[in-house]
């Protein structure tokens, strides 16, 4: 709390209100547990270095991969549902 208040020019304790408000002391819990988890891990890791080989004589090129993250059909489906009522056709 010290450091967000310390960024944002408040006092810890005008922090705390707002986190307290706008329900963000759960989050604030989480995000600290995963740090220190990763901190855990990270602090016990050990690293190789491997040199680098080229797969193949592209490997500089661009490429890309033509496919939808969504079907049409489920496009469709979420472009006619955002669609007001009135633009809807009666049945």
């Amino acid at each position: 709390m010290e450091r967000i208040a310390d960024q944002s020019g408040e006092s810890v304790r005008r922090v705390r209100a707002r986190m307290e408000k706008e329900d963000l002391m759960e989050a604030l819990a989480t995000d600290l547990l995963e740090r220190k988890a990763l901190d855990l891990i990270l602090s016990s890791a050990t690293y190789e270095d491997y040199p680098w080989k080229r797969e193949d004589e592209h490997a500089d090129e661009v490429s890309t991969v033509t496919a939808d993250a969504v079907s049409e059909a489920e496009a469709k489906a979420a472009e006619a549902a955002e669609k007001p009522a009135e633009d809807k056709p009666a049945e």
